[in-house]
């Protein structure tokens, strides 16, 4: 279900972008008022904390069996020390 762009509510909804009004609606979105993290790094830590066991990373490391994948998730993650620079 789509629904329109000065609907916009959190992550619960979904949204088509169909024209410049759309855009110019999204835009006028603040941005403040979605909990974003401060970066990529506390978006890292926060998912850490709640889906630990999720998959962070997923590598293919042979194009030509690309079912067979290396994942880490967001705990093992943590666990190595990954550090922000």
């Amino acid at each position: 279900m789509f629904f329109q762009a000065t609907q916009i509510h959190r992550r619960s909804k979904l949204m088509a972008v169909i024209d410049l009004a759309d855009v110019e609606a999204i835009e006028e979105f603040p941005l403040s008022s979605c909990e974003l993290p401060e970066s990529t790094y506390a978006a890292l830590q926060r998912t850490a904390r709640v889906a630990s066991t999720a998959t962070a990373l997923r590598f293919i490391l042979d194009g030509n069996d690309f079912k067979r994948t290396y994942d880490w998730t967001y705990g093992l993650t943590s666990s190595l020390g990954v550090k922000r620079v």
